[in-house]
């Protein structure tokens, strides 16, 4: 079976939500890691969304066509 997407359609008004949080992982600089300190990292998501999605859909075929 193959499906493609054709078409999406939105059906609730998009909400963006900006947010931040301090990134402690092991990508930060030397120095911050030796004073303890983290970076601010903001974002934005998007919430409550709804949509809905449109695809064709094939079958596998045999032969001469009709469904295997």
């Amino acid at each position: 079976m193959n499906v493609r997407p054709t078409r999406c359609e939105i059906c609730a008004p998009v909400q963006f939500h900006c947010y931040a949080v301090n990134y402690g992982g092991p990508l930060r600089k030397s120095d911050q890691m030796r004073n303890g300190t983290s970076p601010r990292v903001f974002a934005q998501a998007l919430i409550g969304f709804c949509y809905r999605l449109h695809t064709e859909v094939d079958w596998n075929r045999g032969s001469n066509g009709e469904p295997a």
